[in-house]
């Protein structure tokens, strides 16, 4: 549900996404979660664009990921994992600027912040590094500043 959303934020975004603002999901499922498949599930959901970035790990690092914007996974006796709805709109210093229900937002709003965000100057010009780290990859960003930064959804 919440991939289908930010795949029309993607579409809403159109060049700037890559360019000016990102989008980065991170899953909760790191145990099943390998690069390949999230590699796979975002090409059959549409979602394999520029800009968008499908993140795994250990479980340590993915959760000290989650915690650092005070969220986390939940694992069911079972073992299955409950998934988050919540989205967040981070600013270029790493610090959240607006959350979302990711039930009941809907991408237009989503997009429309994002512009208005990207329209009072956060502007970068970036690179993506890919390391391999262990049967994982991590990906890096290193962001050049020019005005205020760089927008991640």
């Amino acid at each position: 549900m919440e991939t289908a959303k930010l795949t029309n934020v993607a579409v809403g975004l159109g060049a700037d996404l890559g360019w000016k603002a990102s989008i980065v999901s991170i899953t909760v499922d790191p145990e099943h979660d390998s690069p390949a498949r999230l590699r796979e599930y975002a090409q059959e959901q549409g979602a394999d664009k520029k800009g968008w970035y499908f993140l795994t790990g250990s479980p340590a690092d993915v959760d000290r990921a989650l915690a650092g914007f005070k969220m986390f996974r939940e694992k069911g006796p079972d073992g299955s994992v409950g998934h988050l709805v919540d989205m967040l709109l981070v600013g270029p210093d790493g610090r959240e600027v607006r959350d979302y229900d990711g039930q009941i937002v809907k991408p237009r709003e989503i997009v429309e912040d994002l512009r208005k965000a990207l329209n009072e100057g956060w502007k970068v010009a970036h690179e993506v590094h890919v390391e391999p780290n262990g049967d994982h990859l991590r990906q890096q960003e290193v962001m050049v500043n020019h005005g205020r930064g760089r927008l991640a959804f």
